[in-house]
């Protein structure tokens, strides 16, 4: 049996020690570019999906818009009729839509209108960029905020829409200390 040379021992386990080292380091580094390559792509797909999201919310945001500007048609007008309380409270219909179809287009276009400036509101409280800016989607709530019917919409539809409806509500108050007795206004079409 040969004697080991201790120093030389040493010196084999420290040189597969480093070559380990510089292996495990190597590898360490190429996991980590790797990790940053995918962080990357990861980003890149995000914000091409936020950029579509964004489109495709525009889009309907503006297919909405030329909906409320659509003739309401005695189809729809049927369908209200069939299942008013999905629109307004039946005992409303009963004693002021049912034999008035000329009021209760108004209602249906006020409800559009309603639905879209909801619409709106959401938009801008996600921060979702609107090329035409919000400005004049207020400026026609505050505008329909005194109109009865408009309202009575907010009313109906505030489990819908609770951030929307506290909203008009504002206005409602606003309009209702600066014009006292006034109930009508324009649909702001």
């Amino acid at each position: 049996m040969t004697n080991l040379n201790p120093d030389w021992v040493i010196a084999t386990f420290t040189i597969v020690l480093v070559i380990i080292t510089g292996v495990y380091a190597f590898l360490t580094f190429r996991i980590l570019r790797a990790t940053q390559r995918q962080a990357g792509i990861q980003a890149d797909a995000l914000s091409a999906q936020n950029r579509l999201l964004h489109a495709q919310i525009l889009s309907q945001r503006f297919e909405m818009y030329w909906k409320t500007y659509a003739p309401i048609t005695d189809e729809e007008l049927e369908q209200v009729a069939l299942i008013p309380e999905d629109w307004m409270d039946p005992k409303k219909f009963e004693q002021k839509y049912k034999d008035d179809k000329t009021a209760l287009r108004r209602y249906v276009l006020l409800v559009k209108l309603y639905e879209y400036l909801a619409l709106m509101r959401t938009m801008k409280n996600l921060a979702i960029p609107d090329p035409l800016g919000y400005k004049w989607a207020e400026l026609w709530a505050i505008s329909l905020a005194v109109n009865t019917e408009f309202l009575e919409i907010n009313d109906w539809y505030r489990p819908y829409y609770p951030e929307f409806s506290i909203f008009v509500d504002s206005f409602r108050t606003e309009a209702a200390a600066t014009q006292p007795g006034h109930a009508g206004g324009d649909v702001g079409n």
